[in-house]
């Protein structure tokens, strides 16, 4: 080999490898699905610990919480596989206009479906975050559950922010008050409440306090709203959801209401 042969390869040997950011594989989950202007895309990704389902009909996010049908295999004994999430995107003249959110199971072969593999549960949030900002109401409201159960961080701030973002319809506000509730951050409490108290459209405002009610960390703002606020439905809503809660206190702060001592 000679002498000039010879550098090439140790000058190659010593390049760094190359690395493909995460900032990179957004980009590129996000210009695939563009790129199918009327079609099916579907993609895999990890399931944040906790999360399985059937491969079908239902998903289970929690202990006790399933998203889906879960009457439909209560006659079977079936099980419940820890992952992946599966996501179809059905594209209609360059849009998404529909999201399908499968756990577990088998891709049946589609031959004109776009598969893009499995790809990162960060880059596939990034893409459906964004999907829940600018996307249709359908594809919005349905990118909701793939973000909360991928195993990744979530943007919480801009999940909340579209749930205050009077521009988006009444419906994707609603589920994205719904979703953060579930899963994120203790400020999502505080700021939920927020909503609950001061958002001009009255259904979020009431979907905000039965948001509050799901979380253990509720009580001190649905106790606030009980108190303060202004919309009749909006305090019953807050009332009920006490009465239904477990906490102790409830029971002391009823009978504060009611202005007569305790049982």
């Amino acid at each position: 080999m000679q002498l000039s042969q010879r550098m090439v390869v140790v000058g190659a040997l010593l390049l760094p490898p190359v690395v493909v950011t995460d900032a990179q594989n957004t980009r590129s989950v996000a210009e695939q699905v563009r790129a199918v202007a009327d079609g099916t895309v579907r993609l895999s990704f990890e399931a944040r610990p906790g999360v399985c389902g059937n491969g079908s009909s239902w998903i289970r996010t929690g202990d006790r919480n399933y998203s889906g049908s879960w009457s439909s295999q209560r006659d079977l004994d079936v099980e419940c596989e820890a992952g992946p999430v599966r996501v179809v995107a059905e594209r209609l003249s360059g849009r998404t206009v529909a999201l399908r959110t499968y756990v577990g199971g088998r891709w049946r072969a589609n031959d004109t479906a776009v598969d893009l593999g499995t790809v990162s549960a960060a880059t596939a949030v990034e893409w459906l975050v964004t999907e829940v900002e600018r996307g249709t109401e359908a594809s919005a409201k349905d990118a909701l559950l793939p973000v909360t159960i991928a195993n990744a961080d979530v943007p919480w701030p801009r999940v909340l922010a579209v749930a205050r973002d009077i521009s988006r319809p009444r419906t994707v506000r609603s589920q994205a008050v719904f979703w953060a509730a579930q899963a994120a951050g203790e400020k999502a409490a505080e700021e939920i409440g927020a909503i609950a108290s001061n958002d001009p459209d009255r259904e979020v405002r009431t979907s905000a306090v039965f948001a509050l009610s799901r979380r253990d960390d509720g009580y001190e703002q649905l106790v606030r709203i009980a108190r303060t606020s202004r919309d009749r439905d909006v305090k019953q809503s807050a009332f009920f959801w006490l009465g239904q809660s477990k906490d102790p206190r409830a029971a002391e702060f009823f009978a504060e209401v009611l202005g007569r001592p305790e049982d």
